[in-house]
């Protein structure tokens, strides 16, 4: 029978019908030149300059100090689990500390990330349908200036689980395909614990959904507890071995308690109070930028209505596959949504998006014929098209900025004087900062960074210390609301700057007079660390943003 299957609908059948006819002819061409592709463009496309200097200075930062010995969690406090900081040391390790060497890392996983999505579409659907994904995917990345980003590992990791858990789907008697999904869950855990327990979720309910649902993939239902229990000792044994570098990395070299306090307590009660947004509604903007908030909504609702109206309209053997798979994707984008709602910023939707890319692209080159599929189709074809708007608007408001960058290239070009910047342009107020540190502190003497009040915080430049190239006084060097907010926190950053002598304070003052409508906006009232720097400190000078302080004598 699969002899006289017209190669063209090859695409079209499960994966175990089709065999590796599909995936011969071309498969490896096409991978690679959707790499190389996008690895290029996303070049052509980075961000000439480091002007986001906290997100990415956490990140960059914190990787200089683990590659000079100091721990996470025990010297220095981070929210975000080791992987990325480990992997970005060790290239700090092998080709020198660079946030141009950063940036290589980040993009090369973005390039990954868009070849991934589309071999998984290719899996499911003719290639125009996985080329839809790979352009969709690769324009909305190269739109995300969050470099170092620790999402952008976790996502690649959770398409690589992703695709072994569909190879189950599939044929769920090949069971090593649920540990590996399960083994690439585990590594996801090292980047972001958060999105690996809603992938694991999502993995669980559905094997739990394909073992009580799909009931002809069992044998009898006597069998049935038994072969559930196999198919999650295959998924936790892989997870199990996937998070154990993860596990034994912090039990030796952290204590549990400053794990524990970082990662889960801080995260659960402190980070939604203080760094929650209200979600945009469809009138908070123009509909470009607001769209891309409701996309994942529109793929949804389809994918809901096409499993309904597709049922009595495909061969039944067809349907159960593709259902299988498009409620397993629908699962993995509503719960990675849910994980967004704390701080729905497009940076923070990426994920949401490109499962989203895959699940809309997958239920488009199922639909079957009929008037209600075509106005499916339609639907499909023009939120696609929409969200393409906003990467256009984006795009041509960056080249208006990036003409104000070259009309101020000549302050601009100072980035020279320092290596870690890595050929990056730097803000001219910062580099007037940075001058006055480099010149009048010596290396190895530490300083600290911080804001011109701490009652109230929104961010701090966690970058200056990286490029400086001096380190921090303090383990707080990452300043956050519901922290350093604090009087036992302020304390410690006070005995800090007496027992290592600390000469010199730099003060950012730019997001001094920020709000965001969440607790971070409010006075906790606490000014220890303010009245200790006006007691202690002189204003040495100050350049737009940055204002140095020298200790009294």
């Amino acid at each position: 029978m699969q002899d006289v299957i017209p190669e063209n609908k090859l695409a079209r059948l499960p994966v175990e019908v089709a065999g590796k006819r599909q995936w011969l002819p071309g498969k490896w061409l096409w991978g690679a030149l959707v790499f190389g592709v996008s690895l290029a463009f996303l070049w052509l496309r980075r961000d000439p300059t480091a002007f986001n200097f906290y997100d990415e200075g956490v990140i960059a930062y914190g990787a200089q100090r683990i590659l000079q010995g100091d721990l996470p969690y025990r010297d220095f406090w981070v929210l975000y689990p080791p992987g990325q900081l480990l992997a970005i040391a060790a290239l700090f390790k092998l080709f020198g500390s660079s946030l141009a060497v950063e940036r290589a890392w980040d993009i090369a996983l973005r390039a990954a990330i868009v070849l991934l999505g589309y071999l998984i579409t290719a899996r499911l659907a003719p290639r125009r349908y996985a080329l839809l994904t790979a352009v969709m995917s690769v324009v909305w990345l190269q739109g995300i200036r969050f470099y170092g980003y620790p999402l952008i590992p976790a996502l690649l990791l959770t398409l690589a689980s992703v695709w072994f858990f569909i190879g189950f789907l599939h044929n769920q008697s090949v069971i090593r395909n649920l540990f590996m999904t399960g083994l690439f869950t585990g590594l996801l855990v090292a980047f972001r614990h958060d999105i690996a327990f809603y992938v694991f979720i999502a993995e669980g309910l559905a094997v739990f959904g394909v073992h009580f649902i799909e009931r002809d993939a069992v044998r009898s239902n006597a069998n049935r507890p038994s072969n559930l229990l196999h198919m999650g000792i295959a998924l936790g044994a892989g997870v199990a071995v996937g998070a154990l570098p993860l596990v034994l990395y912090l039990a030796a070299e952290a204590p549990a308690a400053d794990v524990f306090d970082q990662l889960i307590v801080f995260l659960a009660t402190v980070y939604p109070a203080v760094r929650s947004l209200p979600y945009p509604t469809i009138f908070s903007g123009s509909p470009e930028t607001i769209f891309p908030f409701y996309f994942h909504f529109v793929i949804l609702a389809i994918a809901v209505l096409f499993l309904v109206g597709a049922q009595h309209s495909m061969p039944p053997e067809k349907y159960a596959q593709v259902r299988k798979v498009v409620l397993f994707l629908a699962l993995l984008v509503g719960l990675m949504f849910l994980k967004s709602l704390v701080r729905p910023q497009l940076a923070h939707l990426i994920h949401v998006m490109i499962l989203s890319f895959l699940l809309g692209a997958v239920v488009w080159s199922a639909l079957p014929r009929g008037w209600l599929f075509h106005a499916f189709g339609a639907v499909l074809a023009i939120a696609f098209l929409a969200m393409l708007a906003a990467p256009i608007y984006t795009a041509q408001t960056e080249l208006k900025w990036q003409e104000g960058l070259r009309a101020n290239s000549t302050a601009l070009s100072r980035s020279a004087n320092f290596p870690r910047a890595g050929g990056l342009l730097v803000l001219p107020d910062q580099a007037a900062a940075l001058d006055y540190v480099r010149a009048h502190v010596p290396p190895g003497e530490k300083i600290f960074v911080g804001n011109g009040r701490h009652d109230v915080v929104l961010l701090n430049d966690v970058l200056f210390y990286f490029l400086a190239e001096r380190d921090s006084a303090t383990r707080y060097h990452e300043l956050h609301p519901g922290q350093v907010t604090t009087a036992s926190v302020q304390r410690v950053i006070i005995d800090d700057l007496e027992s290592k002598n600390v000469r010199v304070v730099v003060l950012f003052l730019g997001t001094d007079r920020v709000r965001e409508p969440n607790e971070s906006a409010r006075s906790s009232h606490v000014t220890l660390l303010d009245d200790y720097l006006k007691k202690q400190y002189r204003v040495a000078g100050q350049a737009g943003n940055y204002r140095w302080l020298e200790k009294l004598d």
